[in-house]
């Protein structure tokens, strides 16, 4: 599997959710963690920063993934809920970041634009909750759905983008 595959599965697997029964999730986001982990080190130079951060991610997902642990978040402050996201948030705008910059250099302007309407989506929908909830104006439960939504497109956009370029010259290139 190359590596932006990789990390496209591991991505998919943290954005879905098969819960069974005591709350546990059979698509548990630490073993997509760990594909993505395992997409980057595939990656060439420049990767420590994405190391870190997916490290992080996996560190949290693996607490969340524990029902006692998941729970009170949930029904709890829903800047806990955004500040835990922030991790996975700050991996995905890290690797739309740097793949925008190859592509770029490449000279691959489709996939760059691209890239760059990704990372804009990541962007605005990890900083989005902080502005709902912060600003305490209005329906903020409303506001809250239509930022989950959003952060769901945007991470559905991501992981096509990584499959779609997956076997671009300027990708492989760093393999």
């Amino acid at each position: 599997m190359l590596p932006l595959q990789s990390i496209a599965m591991g991505l998919l697997v943290v954005a879905l959710s098969a819960p069974v029964g005591g709350g546990y999730d059979v698509l548990a986001d630490p073993l997509g963690w760990v594909l993505v982990l395992l997409g980057v080190t595939r990656l060439g130079g420049g990767r420590g920063l994405l190391l870190t951060l997916g490290g992080i991610a996996l560190v949290v997902a693996t607490a969340l993934w524990f029902p006692s642990v998941r729970e009170p978040l949930v029904g709890g402050d829903p800047a806990l809920t955004w500040g835990v996201n922030l991790p996975q948030a700050a991996f995905t705008a890290v690797l739309l970041w740097t793949l925008r910059g190859e592509a770029r250099v490449a000279g691959d302007v489709r996939a760059r634009n691209w890239l760059t309407t990704a990372l804009g989506a990541v962007v605005v929908t990890a900083l989005a909750p902080a502005v709902v909830f912060g600003g305490g104006q209005g329906d903020t439960a409303a506001l809250a759905g239509a930022t989950y939504i959003a952060a769901g497109f945007a991470i559905v956009l991501v992981i096509v983008l990584l499959f779609a370029y997956a076997k671009r010259d300027w990708v492989l290139s760093r393999v």
